[in-house]
């Protein structure tokens, strides 16, 4: 919902929580896994499927103390603590967990940043969102701010200037992946290419998924409930040439960058296995 990711920090009880509730142990098809000296890292970056992911995780790992942790902005929650888990998720940069968990194996996810930022807008304006603990929680700044989102459209948000705005939707992919937590396009992409074990697209769900269960030995197929996916209610709006200008200034290495990896991705999977059955309800957005 808001991720802060400025300073890498999320808000505690966000309701796309990067860690889930041991009911959803009992949701999908488990396998048992065991603590690991080199845990899967996934690096959540907003809007990109990642809840989706994350609960498909947890959901894998068949043993409620397997865990991790919530993240909220203290990356010393992890210090001496990677070998607990088998799997470690949250909106956190890989330029601080590099370092943290340096034995890592290092996931996320991308999507199309145009896409990413007219989903972050929907999950902003969906009402439903806003409930009474948030209300209690959020600062007057925050809690005006999506009030305000509530009753304007994507036209007026994009084009308000509000530093909310443009500090969510400018080049979020690159910031998270990159080595020093800046917008560098090369560094990302180098992290991603070296040192990721995969990556998926929020575009090409299913061949990612295929590519994570071939470098997770623990991972069995994804049948993640709806309702555990995060997805938004919201209508679509129809986005005009001066927003899309707009955005595409925001999110301008980002999309450079989208369009690299994207290609990296396409000669990654070549040899992956192409089980679209590994994505539930194929040809939908996750967003």
């Amino acid at each position: 919902f808001f991720s802060s990711r400025r300073r890498h920090t999320r808000l505690q009880g966000d309701w796309s929580s990067d860690v889930c509730s041991s009911d959803l142990l009992d949701s999908c098809e488990t396998n048992q896994t065991t603590p690991s000296d080199h845990p899967v890292v996934f690096i959540h970056i907003p809007k990109t499927a990642g809840t989706a992911i994350t609960n498909y995780l947890a959901a894998q790992c068949g043993q409620k103390n397997a865990l991790p942790p919530p993240f909220v902005g203290d990356y010393s929650i992890y210090a001496g603590m990677a070998n607990r888990y088998p799997f470690i998720a949250g909106h956190f940069a890989y330029s601080k967990m590099r370092t943290i968990v340096p034995h890592g194996r290092f996931v996320t996810f991308l999507r199309h940043p145009i896409e990413r930022a007219m989903s972050l807008y929907r999950s902003w304006k969906d009402p439903s969102n806003l409930t009474a603990h948030w209300r209690q929680v959020l600062d007057r700044e925050r809690l005006q701010f999506f009030e305000w989102v509530h009753r304007s459209s994507f036209e007026e948000v994009v084009k308000s200037g509000h530093p909310f705005v443009v500090s969510e939707m400018s080049n979020c992919l690159t910031e998270y992946l990159s080595t020093d937590g800046s917008a560098d396009q090369n560094s990302a992409y180098t992290n991603l290419r070296d040192h990721f074990v995969a990556f998926g697209l929020q575009e090409e769900f299913g061949r990612s998924l295929a590519w994570f269960r071939e470098v997770v030995a623990w991972l069995g197929p994804y049948g993640l409930p709806y309702a555990q996916e995060n997805r938004s209610q919201i209508p679509r709006e129809r986005v005009s040439d001066d927003v899309l200008g707009v955005l595409e200034r925001l999110a301008e290495v980002d999309l450079d960058f989208y369009e690299t990896a994207s290609r990296l991705f396409a000669e990654r999977t070549k040899t992956a296995i192409d089980d679209h059955s590994a994505a539930c309800r194929p040809g939908k957005a996750y967003r």
